[in-house]
């Protein structure tokens, strides 16, 4: 029959979507995106994917927020805090401020801690709710490569979703590697966080970020602190040079750091304490032991292979510079992707993705070869670009000249506590075009973000010499490096 003009009308506004097969439109269930996973990538991919007007929720059983925020990034960085606080407290007397015993009270740091993260979760709901993201409490599973099942656990519901983009942004947890016997025994970075004591002598397995933090502060609560790892230097994406600093440091304030060591067993005494084996044949005894030998993307049960998604033997999604998964519509971002471990790489990545798919830049995604960081270790360390040894394995060792400078910073000047500092700048000759900045010293953590502005805006030596200096401050050495001396 002759359609009537309304019906016409309506066909030519729907278009495709009044085809068969094509109403997803019409179904409350179905999103423009979807993102399994409520940590720092899925959140913001949403938050970005709703600001280009899309239709997206984001699937997550625990709290808002992820690893970072309620086991990583903020937990650790408010005990760093009370860290601090206790170090420049125990300077004071030698600056004519007198304390009385300055002490750390763990169960007030904790309910603080807590209490902070807590209001992050609900401040992230609070977020979606008035961006009009939707959250959906459950446990997502591909039933397809544009279906999604949720099971919440508590209810036993389930309900099923369909999207035409699907992002896996499930996170990681802390491995527990079963290679070394007896690792049931340890606490992991997660499980510390809930203790509601800390011992008197701890052993940190491993040496990259997490476990050089947690032994810097640890050994600031006047802990007997041992950090072990297998590798030659701590925090390997740090600079060589700057690492050894931090080492050397490390060992001056009573840390014993143990290199090249594999831990190989871990057992409980008759007495309560715990005996750790390590090299060839070395032991020490502990009364607690922290496991912080890296993670383990968490990609189970997520139906990801029944659809076609490739992984890594470790369980990582295979993804390319787009975060593309193996299968069209399906992509990855942050720790699940193993590519850059950092919180604010994957909240770029996911808001470069949302702008690559509803934004018209089909160029956009975030370049991972200028990635800045900061490890809160005592005294931090910050980075961006390229270590030393990296810019001449790039570029060759005629190609590539270093400054650097090291001095003791003014706060510690008039103090017997002699706390490092260490600036260097890698530039790539002819023009010494700033390919690295890398720093360990007090402030550190707060001064990188900017040198890292200079190093994408692609700022050479000249420019750093021809900005004016801010006296008297650290960070004046950056700018001042190699002209008098």
């Amino acid at each position: 029959s002759t359609q009537s003009t309304w019906e016409v009308m309506i066909s030519r506004v729907t278009g495709k979507f009044l085809q068969a097969g094509r109403m997803f439109s019409a179904n409350p269930n179905h999103y423009d995106m979807i993102t399994i996973g409520g940590g720092s990538g899925g959140l913001f991919t949403a938050l970005k994917a709703k600001q280009y007007r899309k239709k997206v929720c984001v699937i997550d059983y625990h709290r808002l927020g992820g690893r970072c925020v309620h086991a990583g990034c903020i937990p650790k960085k408010i005990i760093y805090h009370a860290t601090m606080i206790k170090e420049d407290m125990e300077l004071g007397p030698e600056y004519g401020v007198t304390y009385d015993n300055p002490s750390i009270d763990w169960l007030k740091i904790k309910k603080v801690r807590d209490s902070h993260t807590f209001e992050m979760h609900t401040d992230y709901v609070s977020i979606c709710q008035q961006a009009g993201v939707e959250f959906i409490n459950g446990k997502g599973k591909f039933t397809g490569v544009h279906e999604v099942e949720v099971w919440d656990p508590r209810t036993n519901d389930k309900k099923k979703v369909t999207g035409d983009h699907i992002v896996v942004a499930t996170g990681s947890r802390p491995l527990m590697p079963c290679a070394i016997e007896g690792i049931d025994h340890c606490i992991n970075t997660d499980s510390f966080f809930n203790l509601t004591t800390v011992p008197k002598r701890i052993f940190v397995i491993g040496g990259g970020y997490i476990g050089t933090e947690m032994a810097c502060s640890l050994n600031a609560f006047n802990i007997k602190t041992t950090v072990c790892c297998q590798d030659d230097a701590l925090v390997m994406p740090f600079d060589r040079e700057i690492t050894d600093c931090l080492r050397q440091y490390m060992q001056g304030t009573g840390i014993d750091v143990i290199l090249q060591s594999p831990v190989n067993k871990v057992e409980k005494t008759t007495q309560g304490a715990y005996k750790v084996h390590y090299g060839k044949g070395k032991t020490k005894e502990v009364d607690a032991v922290l496991c912080a030998a890296g993670i383990k993307a968490n990609t189970e049960n997520l139906g990801l292979e029944d659809v076609g998604v490739k992984l890594n033997k470790n369980g990582t999604v295979v993804v390319d510079d787009y975060e593309n998964s193996s299968v069209k519509g399906i992509y990855a971002l942050g720790d699940v992707t193993g590519k850059v471990v950092l919180t604010p790489v994957a909240k770029t990545a996911g808001a470069r993705l949302a702008t690559r798919l509803f934004g018209g830049d089909p160029k956009s995604r975030l370049d991972y070869s200028v990635i800045p960081s900061v490890a809160f270790t005592h005294p931090p360390m910050g980075k961006v670009g390229l270590t030393e040894k990296d810019a001449i394995e790039h570029f060759g060792q005629k190609n590539v000249k270093v400054y650097r400078t090291r001095f003791v910073n003014l706060f510690y000047k008039v103090t017997t506590h002699q706390q490092p500092t260490l600036f260097k700048l890698v530039c790539k000759l002819p023009d010494e075009k700033v390919v690295g900045v890398h720093a360990i010293g007090r402030g550190v953590d707060e001064m990188i973000q900017g040198y890292s502005v200079a190093l994408t805006a692609g700022a050479t030596k000249k420019d750093y010499d021809n900005t004016l200096s801010i006296h008297p401050t650290s960070s004046e050495m950056f700018v001042t490096m190699g002209q008098y001396h």
